[in-house]
């Protein structure tokens, strides 16, 4: 915690109508009647300006907690930065889930936001404040401009000299995140000129740009130490290096794994050290902690803010959690971890003692069936407002907490994964760094490694562990390659659960299915169980319980499992009974396309018009339907080979695979009144429903890109 941030708000309300020109409108040139001349008056000015610059990172405006925000079209406490970062950065990967419905939010949960995603935009706002305002330090700084001033002396050029450094850091630092969010952004520096429209640069140039500047600074930077906490030193750029040079094949196509190598080295040669207290690096008195490189700043007092680590620990609370043992007044009910994320931890690793599942009945599960459910998912109160001796932070409401944006135990995993990329190094002292985090977090050196063991596989895994929660997780995946695709799958990564999983609740078992966690979700409409009759073995899967706990065909209502049929049609098992690879995510594929199905639609085409024989069209509905009875007693005969028929027996034969809506688009029946169904229309009994919704519409942001584009009739 810091007590200067506040010092600078006042001071610095003046300075932000030059600094705010690429805040939320990179053309925009703001008025004022302040000038340079009258503000910097006062030779203090300096120190409150780059101490602005700083607070930009940990506050949302120019008074605390709200009220006069630096950027707007978003609430005030969403709009703070590290906020921000941390939901970009953990929200729509493997670690972290969030209850609330808040516009734009629950799509960040599911890697589904849209091109107008407020979230997503106020993001890439907060980066261009933050540009902006250290553009328009480094111009007001020049020598030029204090030599015009005539009232800065030697000593205080010497600190202008360092804020200078320090302002590039702030700069470069936003400029990594830009890139790394958004790939191609313009670059703006203190020689363009205020509401000039940007050029276009890419993401190769900024990275270059990125990478001359800190190595440029470095010098001039303020040492590391107690009295510089909170400052850029030349280890919090050299880890910034190491992070942008370790993610450059991503940046650029070309991998730089031997500058990120030599960068952590410099970063682990400095002062820092291990916390022997892995909980120290997350609690209000995290200041004192050896560890720490680089934090954003908060004090529960001087430094109030609805967004950065507050929102970290209050969001972290809800269900049966007792607010007061967090060091808060009030829980959030937001914030919970992945299943992945939780069953990462094995037995012992002490780096999972903060994480609550609660005691029975309170308690929370594995699984995450509904989002907006806190009690689905296992907390994980990390950042709490309580020192390492057991004290409250000063204030209940704002924390102590600083957010360790680097620290040393980051750099001794770049540098174990810089070595096995082949940036050079040793794998005695990769493992050596990689063991000393191990050792700590279990205590003894019983979960130490060997060299086999250290792959990349590995390391992605270790950094899930040590560096929970603290906005590194989705860059870690990207550079993997397992942010987006197949390769690698989590809890409502793409919006949805999996169809295993969902097909199972009430008194069903998990384990009958292969899995572990039911999630409550699917069930038949009445017409789709109807459809089957006694006999037809494709609905011996469908669960209709004993009493009393009995699933009803009718559904009542939608929300309660019970109403409606269960239908685990897919199941985690093999035809031998046994249990797939993992209870949580399932081994069975999903079969787009198969042979059954061009039976049917050779059949279908036949009656159509399309050519064929009769017979041949008979012959394979009934090899569908010997199979599905055991015998021949369903085979069918030439007169019951109709258009109706075949609608059906696609419905029994293809049930849940993913062609119903076109099937009955096709046959006329998915929207008017000639077929209504439990729900459709809204209503339990079925109601007509209007033809324009045989097509989806052209989502709104398409059109607005391209007004080439007409949205479909009726929407």
């Amino acid at each position: 915690m810091n007590h200067r941030i506040h010092q600078a708000l006042s001071v610095a309300a003046a300075l932000l109508a030059f600094a705010v020109a690429a805040c939320t409108n990179l053309t925009l040139e703001p008025k004022s009647t302040a000038t340079d001349a009258n503000i910097f008056s006062d030779p203090g000015t300096y120190k409150a300006f780059i101490a602005r610059v700083y607070a930009g990172l940990a506050v949302s405006g120019q008074q605390g907690p709200a009220g006069n925000a630096d950027i707007r079209g978003i609430d005030e406490g969403f709009s703070q930065y590290l906020r921000l970062f941390w939901e970009h950065e953990e929200l729509p990967t493997d670690e972290a889930i969030i209850g609330w419905g808040d516009v734009g939010l629950p799509e960040m949960n599911t890697q589904q936001w849209a091109v107008s995603n407020g979230f997503v935009g106020a993001m890439y706002y907060r980066i261009y404040f933050q540009v902006g305002m250290a553009n328009e330090f480094l111009r007001q700084t020049t020598d030029a401009k204090l030599d015009s001033r005539g009232n800065v002396g030697a000593a205080l050029r010497a600190d202008i000299k360092q804020y200078r450094a320090e302002a590039r850091f702030l700069r470069a630092l936003s400029y990594w995140h830009g890139i790394d969010m958004f790939g191609d952004i313009p670059l703006i520096t203190e020689a363009d000129l205020v509401g000039v429209v940007p050029q276009p640069s890419t993401r190769t140039n900024v990275y270059d740009f990125i990478v001359s500047e800190l190595n440029a600074i470095i010098p001039d930077l303020p040492p590391p130490g107690l009295g510089t906490y909170g400052r850029a030193s030349a280890p919090a750029a050299q880890m910034l290096l190491a992070h942008a040079y370790l993610n450059a094949s991503v940046y650029t196509g070309t991998a730089h794994y031997a500058e990120a190598l030599t960068a952590a080295q410099a970063v682990i040669a400095g002062p820092y050290s291990i916390d022997p207290s892995y909980r120290h690096l997350f609690l209000a008195d995290n200041n004192t902690s050896p560890e720490i490189i680089f934090p954003v700043i908060q004090d529960g007092v001087h430094t109030q803010t609805w967004g950065g680590v507050t929102f970290l620990v209050h969001a972290s609370c809800g269900g049966s959690m007792r607010d007061t043992t967090y060091g808060i007044s009030g829980c959030w009910w937001g914030l919970r971890l992945k299943p992945e994320a939780f069953n990462r931890y094995a037995s012992g690793d002490q780096r999972a003692a903060s994480f609550f599942r609660g005691t029975a009945p309170d308690t929370q599960s594995v699984a995450i069936p509904q989002v907006g459910t806190f009690t689905d998912g296992i907390a994980a109160p990390k950042f709490q407002n309580k020192t390492l001796g057991g004290a409250s932070g000063s204030n209940p409401t704002h924390v102590d907490t600083d957010f360790p944006m680097f620290r040393l135990g980051d750099a001794y995993l770049i540098y174990a994964e810089a070595f096995l990329r082949g940036g050079g190094g040793s794998q005695q002292q990769a493992l050596d760094y990689v063991n000393a985090l191990r050792v700590r977090a279990y205590g003894d050196s019983s979960a130490v490694i060997t060299a086999p063991q250290l792959t990349l596989d590995f390391i992605l895994d270790e950094r899930g562990r040590e560096l929970l929660w603290e906005g590194h997780r989705r860059t870690d995946l990207v550079r993997f390659g397992k942010f987006t695709g197949g390769s690698y799958v989590w809890a409502w990564k793409g919006g949805v659960q999996a169809l295993v999983h969902a097909s199972c609740g009430g008194s069903m078992r998990d384990t009958t299915y292969g899995i572990s966690g039911c999630w409550w979700g699917l069930r038949l409409k009445p017409e789709a169980f109807n459809r089957y009759a006694s006999g037809d073995q494709r609905a011996a899967s469908f669960f209709r319980g004993t009493a009393p706990d009995t699933q009803s065909v009718a559904i009542p209502q939608v929300g309660t499992f019970t109403d409606g049929i269960a239908a685990p049609k897919f199941q985690n098992k093999t035809l031998g009974g046994a249990s797939g690879s993992n209870p949580t995510h399932v081994d069975t594929d999903f079969p787009m396309f198969r042979l059954g199905d061009a039976y049917l639609i050779y059949a279908e085409a036949f009656l159509r018009g399309g050519g064929g024989s009769q017979q041949q069209a008979l012959d394979y509905v009934n090899a569908l339907r010997v199979r599905a009875y055991g015998d021949s007693s369903a085979v069918i005969t030439a007169p019951q080979l109709t258009l109706d028929f075949i609608l059906d027996e696609r419905g029994r034969e293809l049930l849940w695979e993913g062609h119903r809506r076109t099937d009955l688009v096709r046959f006329g029946k998915f929207t008017g009144g000639s077929y209504v169904w439990a729900w459709k229309g809204g209503v339990q009994a079925g109601a007509a429903t209007d033809s324009h919704l045989d097509l989806y519409p052209i989502p709104s942001n398409e059109l607005i890109a391209n007004p080439k584009l007409k949205q479909n009739p009726g929407y």
